[in-house]
């Protein structure tokens, strides 16, 4: 079975798509697309933290939530961190390519953009993994 790095968003991704308040708001592993919708995109803050000698690497990486919409985004994402803080343990590999280390930990959500049209918010992510990738 492949080791795919990608493994991490897509749980993450699964996780979050699971949540009731967000069922009629597309999502999708990028950052959001036309209209309002939600994205999950990797932060490039990734740090190795440790290594062993069999090749195991502990590391921190982040991922950021964006919610594109006219409205005030803030109070749909709490419900959304809130949702993922009570379902931490179903971030999980399917393929075993990595171990959550420690639960996330999140950011308060808030408005990082805005355009014309509409307003992006926000949370963070942040994951210390054990993975041998």
């Amino acid at each position: 079975m492949s080791k795919d790095p990608t493994d991490i968003l897509e749980s993450l991704f699964n996780v979050i798509k699971t949540c009731p308040d967000i069922a009629n708001i597309p999502i999708k592993m990028d950052f959001p697309e036309t209209g309002e919708s939600l994205g999950i995109e990797k932060l490039p803050n990734e740090q190795v933290l440790s290594q062993d000698m069999m090749g195991y690497i502990q590391k921190s990486i982040g991922y950021e939530l964006t919610y594109k919409t006219q409205s005030n985004g803030i109070p749909l994402l709490r419900k959304v961190a809130a949702f993922l803080s009570e379902n931490f343990d179903k971030i999980q590999s399917l393929n075993e390519s990595f171990t959550l280390l420690t639960n996330p930990q999140l950011t308060e959500p808030e408005m990082n953009a805005m355009d014309n049209d509409y307003r992006y918010y926000a949370f963070d992510i942040a994951m210390e993994i054990e993975t041998n990738y």
